[in-house]
């Protein structure tokens, strides 16, 4: 049966008024063309006569008026569940979603809005809003929700009850070992590892006058869900679902002048944390220590850090050519929730707390100053020094220690106030030494002095040197070559010693380092063909020559290559490649004395990605391929005097597959076609065959690595409408 009458020829009319737009749109091309070359060459028509442009239309005016907008509305669908391929995306699930978008703005001669809405039936949907009116103020609205899927191979025997405690299922059967679980199999049930994690950001700025700007910000991030933590009673241990209910709030409230020789701000800053869950406890699945039947774990503290700071620079000019800039703070962090006892088991006699909570308080102070100054058009001198200082205020008492809720030690130990002080010192100066070449070098000094560990004072001073040679027009090569010294005033072996460490052993961020590095990069640029082409190659190479156990040697080699081609208007090619090996070697001890083994570590990584863009194709579609590939290895060897094996290599390779294609109905009017196609394969010895009852001590969730191969389809129209349809 043929279509209505009235469909064809309502049809036919749209066809028609797109047909007249485009000769309309050539037509007023074709003028503007002859207009600009009339008057290149002096015309005198235009000389005795001004045209009439009340009527005319700006096409590329930076000011416009009106509102636009374009909404989108469809629906795609997954082939398959895979948690690690909907991570940040919210495409976790097999079935069909929603899609929705849409974007605009309205401007006057009053005040200008822009929205935009993205991905608005997944779970990462995002809403913006922004404007401002008259000069006098400026405002944005932004949120977005952002879903973190873990796993969804697990299974818990755990279930949560009102009050949030993890219990056993009625009927379990406590065993010493997983094996002996005997209502193990028929308790589990499924129970995915995932979060959300929802931000909201606001943010006004008035403007009372022109140089003086009052600026008030509030961000608050909300994250539920359930996570994998860790439960022991001494010598077995449980992976938990553990519920998640967290948020932070942020304010900021300041004074910006801008004035015209330079500019100054205060501001006050606050951060507070809340955890809705105080602890955690749970049930014990094994039969274990007397009393141990269940445990309780404190969740994050409840806690705060607030600020005040100045700022003095930004185009402050105190000389000819020569800038400054100053900014000052302090802080305090504080943390006071309180304490859980020191132990569920109520058959251990414990003493009681020395105080009910920590009254944690932490004050912080930074100071940073920084002077630019170009003493002719061919030289630049740039120095910055910043200071930070932090003073651990909590009360120090002593404890008692009891080891997983199973026995009292009878000793004590007391909580540990870190203090530092940093100082960083940095010193560059750019040369122009022809049109063709820049010379450049750096001077780098930083400082720790801190209290309670190791090392008290630390020393790291580093230089750079780079040259950039613009061979001709469109080719240059950049190389640059530094070095880096740690020094360390002296190892206090004693005090690791009262941590119960080895006292050879040098923790990696304070022992002495030597550093090299270098890299080069050459780029091209077609002058007379639109291409890019780049090259870089990075060498860096850490020794630890004072290091007799730990870390003592890092060396990582890098080579990555781009390319971008536009052999016409309508058709561009792009490729990355990049391959990076990173080796290490660290040093230990089983006897708690000297070396008597030792690690090598190496990790491969390989990536290639490429596109092909293809647009105005007849009848008027566009076609984009996008082409990726990711694969990394790490193998980890040892040799040790009792003669342990190397371990399994890990592995994963990602190859991904994009291809779109829009189709053009008139200029409001497109249709979008997609499709995605992603395989990952993970070899992870961690987590491979580990059901719940595989190891005997310890009962997991059974995660598996992760592997998945899911194609996503969707189809979409586009309807743009407003004062810029054209």
């Amino acid at each position: 049966m043929g279509q209505p009458a009235t469909s064809i020829d309502a049809r036919t009319a749209a066809a028609r008024r797109d047909n007249r737009d485009r000769r309309a749109l050539r037509a007023g091309s074709v003028f503007l063309a002859l207009l600009t070359a009339s008057l290149l060459r002096g015309g005198t028509a235009f000389a005795q006569a001004a045209p009439d442009t009340s009527q005319w239309r700006c096409a590329l005016c930076p000011f416009e008026h009106g509102t636009t907008a374009q909404y989108t509305a469809g629906a795609s669908y997954v082939s398959e569940d895979a948690a690690r391929f909907g991570d940040a995306n919210g495409y976790n699930e097999k079935g069909g979603y929603l899609l929705a978008d849409g974007a605009g703005r309205h401007a006057d001669d009053r005040q200008r809005v822009v929205w935009s809405m993205e991905d608005l039936g997944l779970d990462s949907r995002r809403l913006m809003l922004s404007g401002n009116r008259s000069g006098t103020i400026d405002y944005r609205l932004d949120y977005r929700g952002l879903p973190h899927y873990l796993f969804d191979t697990t299974a818990t025997v755990f279930r949560e009850n009102a009050d949030g405690r993890l219990v056993l299922p009625s009927g379990w059967i406590r065993a010493p070992v997983t094996s002996q679980m005997t209502a193990l199999d028929a308790s589990l049930l499924p129970q995915d590892i995932a979060s959300q994690r929802d931000m909201l950001d606001l943010g006004v700025r008035l403007h009372p006058r022109e140089s003086l700007e009052i600026y008030t910000d509030y961000r608050r991030q909300a994250r539920t869900g359930t996570t994998i933590t860790g439960a022991s009673f001494f010598n077995t241990a449980s992976q938990l679902p553990a519920p998640i209910d967290q948020h932070t709030e942020e304010f900021a409230v300041g004074l910006r002048h801008l004035g015209r020789r330079g500019t100054w701000d205060l501001g006050y800053r606050g951060s507070f944390f809340e955890d809705g869950l105080h602890s955690l406890s749970w049930d014990n699945p094994f039969a274990s220590a007397p009393g141990a039947a269940r445990g309780t774990l404190a969740e994050a503290p409840d806690n705060s850090f607030q600020s005040l700071s100045s700022d003095l620079g930004g185009a402050f000019h105190f000389l000819t050519r020569t800038a400054l800039t100053f900014s000052a703070g302090i802080g305090r962090g504080e943390q006071n929730d309180a304490f859980l006892p020191y132990t569920s088991n109520t058959q251990l006699a414990v003493s009681a707390l020395p105080r009910a909570s920590l009254d944690g308080a932490v004050d912080t102070t930074h100071v940073a100053i920084t002077v630019s100054t170009q003493p002719s058009s061919r030289l630049r001198l740039r120095a910055a020094y910043r200071y930070d200082q932090r003073d651990n205020r909590t009360p120090i008492s002593l404890w008692n220690r009891v080891i997983a809720d199973t026995f009292n030690s009878a000793q004590t130990e007391s909580n540990v106030a870190y203090d530092f002080e940093r100082g960083r010192l940095n010193v560059t100066a750019d040369a122009d030494m022809s049109e063709r070449l820049r010379l450049s070098a750096g001077y780098e000094r930083t400082s720790h002095n801190r209290n309670l560990q190791e090392v008290a004072g630390q020393t790291e001073n580093g230089g750079w040197g780079r040259f950039r040679w613009r061979f001709k027009p469109g080719l240059e090569l950049s190389v640059r070559r530094g070095t880096s010294r740690r020094d360390i005033e002296r190892y206090d072996t004693s005090l690791a010693a009262e941590l119960l460490q080895n006292p050879l052993l040098a923790k990696y961020n304070l022992a002495y380092r030597f550093r090299t590095y270098a890299d080069v990069t050459l780029t091209a640029t077609g002058t007379t063909r639109p291409f890019t082409f780049a090259v870089n190659a990075l060498y860096a190479d850490d020794d630890y020559t004072q290091s007799r156990l730990g870390l003592t040697d890092d060396r990582d080699r890098r080579l990555a290559a781009d390319l971008g081609w536009t052999f016409t208007p309508h058709v561009s090619l792009y490729m990355s490649l990049g391959d990076e090996r990173i080796d290490a070697r660290q040093l230990g001890s089983e006897s708690f004395g000297m070396p008597d083994w030792s690690a090598t570590h190496t990790d491969r990584f390989r990536t290639f990605a490429g596109g092909l863009r293809l647009e105005q194709l007849p009848k008027r579609f566009d076609l984009s391929m996008e082409l990726s590939r990711a694969d990394g290895t790490t193998a980890t060897g040892l040799t040790s005097t009792a003669g342990v094996d190397d371990l399994p290599e890990l592995s994963s390779k990602l190859d991904a597959l994009r291809f779109k294609a829009l189709y053009h109905r008139s200029i409001r009017l497109s249709v979008l076609l997609e499709l995605r196609y992603e395989h990952l394969n993970t070899q992870d010895w961690a987590l491979a065959d580990l059901a719940p009852a595989t190891a005997p001590s310890l009962l997991s969730l059974g995660a598996d690595p992760y592997r998945y191969s899911p194609y996503v389809v969707g189809a979409a129209v586009t309807y743009r409408w407003g004062a810029d349809e054209r």
